[in-house]
């Protein structure tokens, strides 16, 4: 986004005739995935595919020096796709204001201690993948991958201090006694 440029969030799990639509939709010039991501898809030949894996070597290789950036708030910073319940997606644009204004209003909402080590579960094709990635991550924090907050009991030593997810799961998740005592605050939505 620094670059002057949205990202676009993809779940690799859609189905094919989706992830097509998506990528037409958009217009998008990069594709960041990886190898065996990039063979479920037929790409458009407009796009620039960087396999994080395949390409690693040439990427190290990159200048990393600070580049100056003229974004604002006004630009765009992502878009996201809606379900589609009434025929193809539509793909919400979120401006940089948005994104920053959530992140501080997380800032002023919990402290440093709770967003520590947020678990980052969500699919990244929905909003508040937004908030268990970039939120810690401002404050300091790590983010803690997992495909299902269900394997919480798995991750116990890694420190999760945040945990967003849906009330079945909370209930399951007491009923087997496996949140760890280093989670302090559930956020159930």
């Amino acid at each position: 986004a620094l670059a002057g440029g949205a990202y676009v969030l993809i779940d690799p799990a859609y189905p094919e005739s989706r992830l097509q639509y998506i990528l037409e939709d958009t217009q998008i010039k990069v594709l960041v995935t990886r190898e065996k991501l990039q063979q479920k898809m037929v790409i458009p030949k407009f796009v620039d595919v960087i396999c994080i894996d395949r390409n690693r070597a040439e990427i190290e290789q990159e200048v990393t020096t600070v580049c100056m950036s003229e974004v604002t708030g006004d630009n765009l910073a992502y878009i996201i796709y809606t379900s589609g319940s009434t025929g193809n997606p539509k793909g919400v644009m979120i401006e940089h204001r948005n994104t920053v204004t959530m992140i501080h209003w997380a800032h002023r909402t919990y402290s440093r201690k709770e967003l520590a080590g947020v678990l980052a579960s969500t699919s990244l094709s929905f909003d508040l993948s937004v908030f268990e990635l970039f939120v810690p991550l401002t404050m300091g924090g790590k983010v803690i991958v997992t495909e299902n907050a269900l394997h919480l009991e798995k991750l116990s030593t890694k420190g999760v201090t945040l945990v967003n997810t849906v009330p079945s799961v909370a209930k399951e998740l007491v009923r087997v006694k496996t949140i760890p005592s280093s989670v302090k605050v559930m956020n159930l939505a």
